[in-house]
């Protein structure tokens, strides 16, 4: 059984996976070595089959949105309408397929808010074939969140057994699905795809033989068996290669076959990249792109220049390239956004940050970047503050775009605003620093600062209390709020809270003491 779910990568998810030209007939290592120079040899591709740099006919990020409001409105009807509109343009021209695709991985969701509205929806179209695709891409998604991204020795026996659970019940879905339509594609996919998970190769091939009988010109189904039979998954490079030579009859109709090769030097790349041989693996991605126009592999190479070699013109080039040959894919934007912030262009970050959102909405590596580019932004707005305080306050501002939730952010901006003489940004910053994290010592401390020159004593007092109910073994805090009774004339607290920060270790706390009591 080829059970091996060792890896870190996401379930063929094919809004993410558009591929141009490649041949190479080639028949490399039939296993993955964990160590290796060179990986791979091929021969020229032929050259009476025209290598194609189209980009793919997509729904656009918009029409992505309108299908999950109109899931979340409820208007199924529409729903069902515009789903079999993409189906019948995919049943009249096989070419045209990655919108289908596309429009049903626009509820590749793990959120269990949305299990109800896809029940409603199979409630409201018991007779139609869209709801139930549509939960299956759904469990899909469970199954995958469930399962997590660690490797398998460091995923726990009752995350595999909800993972299978949820695989199950996707796969009951769109076998209904097929049921009432045998030429939903992305059915076929999917079915394929879970196969390979359960092991199960007999009912895999049974599959695959299916679906390349109604569909022999789809790349889409033919790049799933192409996953199936990476050496990850217990395949091998050969057999990777034999499925893409078996396609090549029909690539004269659908040039796009023939970058079926290409999936063999991109995985390659990948195993590289895990073994720390960027330069190899980039080359790998060199030599993909060399044979053909493919969106994954410009993007994949994209990031290796960014990650790993700092060539942000380059880096810009290959993404834009994959933008333009699928403009859906999340990934894609997401590392853009990457690029742009490099290169210093924080408004366009943003906004490709949001695109990608809008594409992925429950994406953990958006939430990090975010959180990424906030911290960043707040470090080069404290150096940008030393010199001019405003283009300081800049920076910060477009951190808080970026991650709303960061109280650093509110703290430096607070210091900044002050020095500006903006007293009241300054104390609003402030309060938002310690709303959002009620242990900031130093945010009290410059909250103390700015209410004291108003002599708001009792304000600044019930902060205090605030920050030592929390932490009551807090030395500096005890002191500070000492010198807030002594200012508010209760002399008798501010001995108490004195002698309590010299009895917790403040040395200033205890020298202060010696000379008043």
């Amino acid at each position: 059984m080829k059970n091996n779910i060792a890896g870190c990568c996401m379930f063929l998810y094919l809004s993410g996976i558009i591929l141009g030209t490649v041949v190479f007939s080639l028949f490399l290592l039939t296993k993955y070595q964990p160590t290796f120079s060179r990986v791979a040899e091929y021969q020229p591709p032929p050259n009476n089959i025209p290598v194609s740099k189209e980009p793919w006919k997509t729904i656009s990020v918009s029409g992505i949105v309108n299908l999950r409001t109109m899931l979340l409105e409820e208007r199924f009807d529409e729903l069902d309408t515009i789903l079999a509109g993409y189906q019948q343009d995919f049943e009249k021209d096989p070419l045209d397929e990655y919108k289908v695709f596309s429009a049903y991985n626009a509820f590749y969701l793990h959120n269990p808010s949305y299990e109800t509205l896809f029940k409603k929806w199979l409630a409201a179209a018991p007779a139609h074939y869209q709801p139930y695709l549509a939960i299956a891409k759904y469990y899909d998604a469970r199954a995958w969140q469930s399962r997590g991204t660690d490797w398998a020795k460091d995923t726990s026996d009752e995350q595999f057994k909800e993972m299978y659970a949820f695989l199950a019940t996707a796969e009951q879905y769109a076998e209904t699905a097929l049921d009432k339509n045998e030429r939903l594609a992305p059915a076929h996919s999917l079915l394929i795809g879970i196969a390979e998970l359960n092991g199960n190769d007999r009912v895999k091939e049974q599959r695959i033989k299916r679906s390349r009988e109604l569909f022999p010109y789809s790349f889409m189904l033919r790049s799933s068996y192409i996953w199936t039979e990476q050496p990850r998954w217990g395949g091998s490079y050969a057999a990777m290669a034999q499925i893409a030579k078996e396609a090549m009859p029909y690539a004269g109709k659908n040039p796009r076959l023939l970058a079926l090769y290409g999936y063999i030097y991109q995985d390659q790349a990948d195993m590289l990249e895990r073994d720390d041989n960027y330069k190899e693996a980039l080359h790998l991605l060199d030599q993909a792109i060399a044979l053909g126009d493919v969106a994954s592999f410009y993007t994949d190479r994209a990031r290796f220049q960014i990650s790993y070699f700092n060539r942000d013109d380059l880096a810009l080039e290959d993404i834009n390239r994959s933008i333009y040959l699928s403009d859906t894919d999340e990934e894609s934007y997401r590392i853009r956004a990457r690029v742009y912030f490099a290169k210093g262009e924080y408004e366009k970050s943003f906004a490709d940050l949001h695109t990608a959102e809008l594409l992925s909405p429950e994406s953990k590596k958006i939430k990090e970047f975010r959180e990424w580019a906030a911290k960043k932004l707040v470090f080069l707005g404290y150096e940008k503050a030393k010199k001019d305080l405003q283009q300081g306050i800049d920076l910060y501002t477009m951190a808080l775009r970026f991650d709303r939730n960061y109280a650093e952010t509110y703290y430096w901006r607070s210091l900044a605003y002050d020095k500006l003489n903006d007293r009241a940004a300054s104390l609003s910053d402030i309060k938002n620093a310690i709303r959002l994290n009620p242990t900031y010592f130093d945010a009290y401390r410059m909250l103390d600062y700015l209410l004291a020159r108003e002599e708001k004593w009792p304000e600044i007092i019930q902060y205090w209390d605030k920050f030592i109910a929390l932490k009551p073994n807090n030395a500096e805090a005890y002191f500070e709020r000492s010198g807030t009774h002594y200012h508010n004339r209760n002399m008798e607290q501010a001995m108490i809270d004195l002698k309590k920060a010299c009895d917790l270790g403040s040395e200033p706390a205890c020298k202060q003491y010696e000379k008043v009591r």
